[in-house]
């Protein structure tokens, strides 16, 4: 009998190993999105985010979906992050008008675009 409880111990050890090796291989993704594809991505904004255009166009509203379709998951949704917050300032863009863009696209980004957010917390 207490082979057997050997046996069953080994098994939920060997078992929790993989299962801890499978959570930290995850949470070690490396983002596969560069900061040169988002910005290119969301380029057709410019006209609103830096020129003083009244409201996105359509080509720009696109972007921004593509956006969100790179981001798909943590890794990828952090670098954009800090990608649009880091270019921002050096572009000219208007922080209010880049917070209003995913909503005024139709489009619910799965992180604000703020110039003070802290990208290492968008984990989802």
């Amino acid at each position: 009998m207490e082979k057997k409880t050997m046996m069953g111990s080994s098994v939920l050890l060997a078992l929790a190993a993989i299962v801890d090796m499978v959570v930290m291989s995850a949470n070690c993704v490396e983002a596969a999105v560069t900061c040169a594809d988002a910005l290119t991505t969301i380029m057709p904004c410019k006209p609103f985010l830096v020129d003083g255009a009244d409201k996105p166009t359509v080509p720009c509203c696109i972007g921004v979906k593509n956006v969100k379709d790179m981001a798909s998951n943590p890794a990828d949704r952090r670098a954009i992050c800090e990608c649009f917050k880091k270019a921002a300032p050096g572009m000219g863009v208007d922080p209010a008008k880049a917070e209003a863009l995913p909503g005024l696209g139709g489009v619910q980004l799965p992180f604000p675009i703020k110039a003070d957010i802290d990208c290492t917390k968008i984990g989802y």
